[in-house]
């Protein structure tokens, strides 16, 4: 697999190794975004996601303030620029926040934004047209900053394709 990232990182405690993992893959969004982009967690916060204090992500997303930006932000900047967004989610009222932000920011945009909840649902990941994530992590406050978390990143196409497979037919969401 010459030429093609691959990376298993391991979180214990405070580590920002989630974190900015999660910053690089959402501002490389925005730079050349995917089609389809895949959030998969049981459980999901508006977590504090990209630091933009300075601006310094203003050429990217001028309508951003300089503050921290969180999750739904940056996913209601996505489907703005038409990227379709499906969130996978369990169905616990620790998500009913999210997913009520989420449906006001999609209904601005023409059907950009799937959510599916199923009760059953363990697995975490996210996958975008060009990289796959998978792992332990919640996207949740304890997931990203706090637990002892497994997560790897991948971007070779066979890898990405299998995801993208798995979730569509697992979902049956055709593109």
């Amino acid at each position: 697999m010459a030429g093609f990232v691959t990376r298993d990182l391991y979180t214990v405690g405070s580590s920002r190794a989630a974190l900015f993992l999660l910053r690089s893959v959402f501002v490389a969004e925005f730079i050349h975004p995917s089609k389809r982009l895949w959030i998969v967690s049981p459980w999901v916060s508006d977590i504090q996601l990209i630091d933009n204090n300075s601006r310094q992500f203003s050429t990217l997303c001028p309508e951003w303030p300089a503050n921290q930006i969180r999750l739904s932000a940056v996913l209601s900047s996505l489907l703005d620029r038409g990227v379709q967004v499906i969130l996978v989610l369990n169905k616990a009222p620790h998500n009913d926040d999210f997913i009520s932000y989420m449906q006001y920011a999609s209904s601005l945009v023409k059907e950009s934004l799937t959510i599916i909840q199923a009760a059953e649902l363990h697995q975490k990941g996210i996958l975008g047209d060009h990289f796959t994530i998978n792992g332990s992590m919640n996207l949740t406050f304890n997931g990203v900053y706090l637990n002892d978390e497994h997560i790897t990143y991948r971007c070779d196409v066979a890898s990405v394709e299998e995801r993208r497979l798995e979730l569509e037919n697992r979902w049956r969401i055709q593109l």
